[in-house]
């Protein structure tokens, strides 16, 4: 809506409401909504509200299954965008993919029994930035920002069920990236006659499994086929330091399992402008995040098969409210929590060694699991904060 080369769009009306819905359940699905440089005017309530719900679900022996998920709301440019009543800025993405790689039939891989790949990229973002001017304007109207954002992520390789017959690796691999924002920045000027609100809310769970076959994965113990999946991600250099103790590096395995999650979820604000609200003005973060990488070799029985395990969980996870600019309030509550149960924060890591070939002499096991988490609730240094009509200046 509007832009910076061709004029200001000018909308006037009573209660206003802007929507952008991308719902088709598939690979790609993003709902953006950006006002540029534009005028809205809302004489009543004024809602704008964008929506993505996609992912794949794939059932293969060479399984590959993605998400690629935004929901936006944009106020950029000059823009001025005011209200008498509430306004409710709110985007909400929704991703689940799954991936579950079958047993070879007539299609078979070149060295793997089973594989299955998920990669998911998930954003939720409500910001107003740039130099535009946000307000309501009414008795006590309340102005909000809220991104929400869901996410479901499932890799399983069974090659266990292929029974006494089966041979080869199995591999799941499930990669994930989570944006999760709500933020004022640039220069923006923001005033709301009530409550002022900007909350980043998230949930994700990442489950892994592969299990391997009872032939355990064929080909010598110097490494898998290099034509395989499980060479693929076995030599990506983006997970080799997680492969090796200090008894040395693991170069095959009959089970091998990823999960890589990067889940970032914030409230901030940060404008050179000060803002100002006639309530209280909350700053929250929230997040569940979990994830299981589950590598079982115990299936692989043969005397000449790998019968190595490996799981990989690596986790990097920032749950932040920071309020980094001066602001006007009635009262003033920033928070970052972790809600849930243990079970819905876990992160774990689990190898099970199967049979190691006579002739091979490969098994063992080797779980990793890094996660890189924080949770932070700040006032940035040297902000000034008044609020319930006392003066709090941070240093």
């Amino acid at each position: 809506m509007g832009d910076a080369i061709n004029g200001a769009a000018i909308v006037n009306g009573g209660d206003i409401t802007l929507t952008a819905t991308s719902q088709l359940l598939q690979a790609f699905d993003h709902a953006a909504i950006t006002i540029q440089a534009a005028d809205v005017t809302a004489a009543g309530a004024l809602q704008a509200t964008a929506t993505a719900n996609g992912g794949t679900t794939v059932n293969f022996v060479a399984a590959v299954a993605s998400a690629d998920v935004q929901a936006s709301i944009d106020i950029l440019g000059s823009s001025n965008v005011t209200s008498t009543g509430v306004m409710t800025l709110a985007s909400t993405a929704t991703a689940a993919a799954s991936a579950t790689g079958a047993l070879p039939g007539s299609f078979s891989l070149p060295a793997d029994a089973s594989a299955a790949v998920t990669t998911v990229t998930s954003v939720a973002r409500v910001h107003i930035g740039d130099s535009s001017n946000v307000s309501t304007t009414g008795g006590g109207s309340e102005l909000s920002l809220a991104a929400t954002n869901t996410v479901t992520s499932d890799a399983t390789a069974n090659a266990a069920v292929g029974g006494s017959t089966a041979v080869g690796a199995s591999v799941a691999v499930n990669i994930v990236n989570v944006t999760t924002i709500a933020s004022i920045d640039g220069a923006a000027q923001v005033n709301a006659a009530g409550a002022l609100s900007l909350s980043g809310t998230s949930s994700t769970v990442l489950n892994t499994n592969a299990s391997a076959s009872a032939g355990g994965a064929a080909g010598a113990s110097s490494g898998p086929d290099s034509s395989s999946v499980t060479a693929k991600y076995l030599n990506d250099a983006a997970y080799t330091p997680y492969e090796s103790t200090s008894d040395g590096a693991v170069s095959a395995t009959g089970a091998l399992t990823i999960a890589d999650l990067t889940s970032a979820t914030s409230a901030s604000m940060s404008s050179s402008n000060q803002a100002t609200a006639g309530g209280l003005l909350s700053l929250a973060s929230s997040a569940i995040n979990s994830s299981a990488s589950v590598a079982d070799g115990g299936s692989a029985k043969s005397s000449v098969g790998i019968g190595a395990a490996l799981a990989i969980d690596l986790a990097h996870v920032s749950n932040d409210a920071t309020l980094s600019q001066n602001v006007q309030s009635v009262g003033l509550s920033v928070t970052a929590l972790n809600p849930g149960t243990l079970a819905q924060n876990a992160f774990t890591a689990q190898a099970t060694s199967g049979a190691g070939g006579t002739d091979v002499g490969v098994a063992g096991s080797l779980a990793t699991n890094l996660l890189d988490s924080e949770s932070v609730a700040q006032i940035s240094p040297n902000v000034s904060v008044i609020a319930g009509g006392r003066r709090h200046d941070s240093v």
